[in-house]
């Protein structure tokens, strides 16, 4: 091949190079632009994920600004928290809930993380028999449960009071299999995990706003 032939590719490749840079800075623009708050609850709202019952955009925890400042990813980790009702918290968003990776406290730990995860995906009717136990000082932990009349028998690793990842992914795995027309996404926030039950076509329109924003939760 001579030098013109080598130029011609050298050329072809910075041509694919400039077009993917542009496609990158259009992509970036399309959500560093303040989005109005209105309009990102609308887009959740046509994607599956709906305020509770009750609890009006005035309720959330930020400010106006800071969500039009990051569209979507502030607003999808306030709808995974709950504010304080009477004698207990109640869910922002009924398909949303947010998982601390550091919450193994003692027994009862595993059975409100399946609780939380199970709310989240609606199928908590499926689950029964929830039983767990953690003993840091035995360095033993258990967590039994029934989904859909199937039974469980895990053995979740003990690393101080983190949550063991393979136990968290066998939840979610077994709750996505009980759902129906949606599936589980995450959205990482430090030692946190936010849980969405959403649709695939839902999750398509929040990632032409916020491309790579929420993962699949079970791959």
């Amino acid at each position: 091949m001579g030098i013109p032939g080598l130029l011609a590719i050298l050329a072809g490749l910075l041509g694919a190079v400039f077009l993917y840079e542009r496609h990158l800075s259009r992509t970036r623009d399309r959500w560093q632009r303040s989005v109005p708050l209105d309009t990102q609850i609308a887009l959740l709202k046509t994607a599956g994920l709906e305020l509770s019952p009750g609890i009006a955009p005035d309720a959330l925890p930020l400010g106006t600004d800071a969500y039009e400042r990051d569209p979507l990813r502030l607003l999808l980790l306030s709808y995974a928290g709950s504010i304080p009702d009477a004698a207990q918290e109640r869910p922002i968003c009924d398909r949303a809930a947010m998982i601390d990776m550091e919450c193994i406290d003692g027994a009862g730990s595993y059975a409100r993380l399946l609780a939380d995860i199970a709310r989240a995906g609606g199928v908590e009717a499926t689950i029964g028999h929830v039983a767990d136990e953690v003993d840091p000082v035995a360095g033993t932990s258990r967590l039994h449960y029934e989904i859909g009349g199937t039974s469980r028998r895990l053995a979740p690793a003990l690393e101080e009071d983190w949550a063991d990842p393979d136990t968290v992914s066998a939840i979610l795995k077994d709750v996505e299999a009980q759902m129906s027309g949606r599936l589980l996404w995450l959205l990482e926030n430090g030692q946190a995990l936010g849980v969405f039950a959403i649709s695939r076509a839902g999750a398509t329109r929040i990632s032409r706003l916020r491309p790579g924003l929420l993962i699949p939760a079970t791959g």
